[in-house]
């Protein structure tokens, strides 16, 4: 499944960043992660008088990334929290040039600074890979970390259900 997760993930330029809004709704808006390590974590650069900034700086950390890829009529959303990265001294390590288009004054802008997303649960729907649930189209594939590994939370298919353990009572 996690092929699946990479694969949708590597055909999304850019996703939905998702947080809960001031007015108690959802805020979403489009964002072009610059980095991804192992994990499912990723980098995003943006403006601490952002509304997203102001949604995360309430306290509550928690968000997701919505990618889509309509070649394979795929989706995966990624729920986890945020961290909020200011300061020149930490900036520095992934600043690259073309981010002066967004911050004229470079790494010294008091307005630059990045997100960094830890994904905790990866919610998935893949129609070229079967990765559906029993009834098109009425739950996804669930799967959670758990430390360094993921496992299938919500079977959203017959690939998810022979990923899981039988019981030998079976």
């Amino acid at each position: 499944m996690l092929a699946a997760v990479d694969a949708t993930l590597a055909a999304s330029r850019r996703c939905f960043f998702v947080t809960p809004g001031l007015d108690g709704g959802a805020s979403a808006r489009l964002v072009e992660p610059f980095d991804k390590e192992p994990g499912y974590t990723f980098w995003i650069l943006t403006s601490a008088s952002s509304r997203k900034v102001a949604e995360l700086r309430r306290g509550d950390l928690r968000m997701s990334l919505a990618f889509q890829d309509d070649g394979e009529t795929a989706f995966v959303t990624l729920v986890g929290t945020a961290e909020l990265i200011v300061g020149r001294g930490r900036l520095d390590a992934r600043w690259k040039p073309s981010f002066e288009q967004y911050f004229e004054n470079g790494l010294d802008d008091p307005d630059a600074m990045y997100i960094r997303f830890t994904s905790e649960r990866i919610e998935l729907w893949n129609g070229a890979r079967g990765i559906t649930p029993e009834r098109v189209g009425t739950r996804s594939a669930i799967l959670v970390r758990e430390e360094d590994r993921w496992t299938v939370l919500c079977p959203g298919s017959a690939i998810a259900d022979a990923a899981r353990p039988q019981s030998d009572n079976s």
